[in-house]
């Protein structure tokens, strides 16, 4: 990924990391312990297998640690996805218009920019978008934000620059 330009992007790039983390653990937990156990209590040659008791503890454990880490990633997922479609009341607003292979920029001053948004850096901009003609998706990779723009509807996202520089948007919807 691009390098964070919002602060969004950090708390993005924390729950990602988060994610990962939590997962290959898990992984190197369940199959570790799947190799272990077929490992020692393989088949033997006249060795009769022990009977094993029940043990309620370590099955409470082994549900309730991943209850815990699951509930965890989601109340940091809606936290994060909740900071990123709140925008602040005072966001400076720009108009999106999509089209074919092409974004048209208009802004409150009355001029427009085709290709090209500018913003300023350190200040909240909410983005309102409508399409003309196919469903189309705003995306800047280094804001960590993405929209989808559907004919027919206003749809609205928002982010705060905090690193001056050129940023490319794409259209993440083939």
């Amino acid at each position: 990924m691009p390098p964070e330009a919002t602060e969004v992007a950090k708390k993005v790039d924390l729950l990602y990391g988060f994610l990962v983390w939590a997962s290959a653990i898990s992984c190197f937990i369940v199959i570790g312990g799947m190799v272990w156990f077929a490992f020692k209590y393989r088949r033997k040659p006249g060795n009769k297998s022990a009977y094993i008791t029940h043990n309620t503890t370590a099955e409470f454990l082994w549900s309730f640690i991943p209850f815990l880490t699951f509930m965890l990633a989601f109340g940091w997922g809606w936290y994060v996805y909740h900071f990123l479609r709140v925008a602040p009341e005072n966001a400076f607003e720009v108009n999106v218009r999509a089209q074919k292979w092409n974004w048209t920029f208009l802004y409150k001053s009355g001029k427009s920019s085709t290709g090209d948004m500018y913003v300023p850096v350190d200040t909240p901009v909410k983005v309102i978008m409508n399409s003309t003609d196919v469903i189309h998706s705003f995306y800047v990779p280094a804001f960590r934000s993405k929209q989808d723009v559907v004919p027919g509807r206003y749809t609205t996202m928002w982010f705060n620059a905090d690193k001056l520089g050129n940023y490319q948007i794409f259209c993440a919807e083939y």
